[in-house]
């Protein structure tokens, strides 16, 4: 195990700690600068790509620790009702998932649900419909 300062592909820099034999961190080292982005622009590509679909995302209320953690979850869920919507048989069941996802999003701007409903976007959808008793 070493401490090595590498630059991403995105020319961020930073100091990571990699393991495994001197070949195998070298690889690493490489990956991060050919193909790896930093931590920073991989969380701002995914809140793009989350408005890119849902638009801006609302604010959440409740501690920092609460938000920060919330506003990860509601990322991740996000990226799991884009799949959704991506693998959907039909435009009308697509539009329907869409529609949930916009409100599920406007409606629930407490970390606190975020945080409840964690387990993926789809557990966190089919929690909002039964909520709001909404059925496709």
């Amino acid at each position: 195990m070493a401490h090595y300062n590498v630059t991403y592909s995105c020319g961020h820099s930073d100091r990571v700690q990699l393991f495994g034999s001197y070949e195998d961190r070298q690889r690493r080292i490489e990956w991060f600068q050919q193909e790896a982005v930093c931590p920073a622009c991989y969380k701002a590509a995914k809140e793009k790509e989350a408005a890119g679909l849902f638009g801006d995302l609302p604010p959440l209320s409740g501690s920092p620790k609460q938000v920060a953690w919330a506003e990860k979850l509601r990322r991740d869920a996000m990226t799991d009702v884009q799949k959704d919507i991506q693998e959907a048989k039909s435009d009308e069941f697509r539009d329907y998932l869409i529609a949930i996802a916009k409100r599920m999003i406007a409606e629930r701007t407490e970390a606190k649900w975020w945080i409840d409903n964690k387990v993926n976007g789809q557990n966190a959808r089919c929690r909002f419909e039964e909520e709001t008793k909404i059925s496709a």
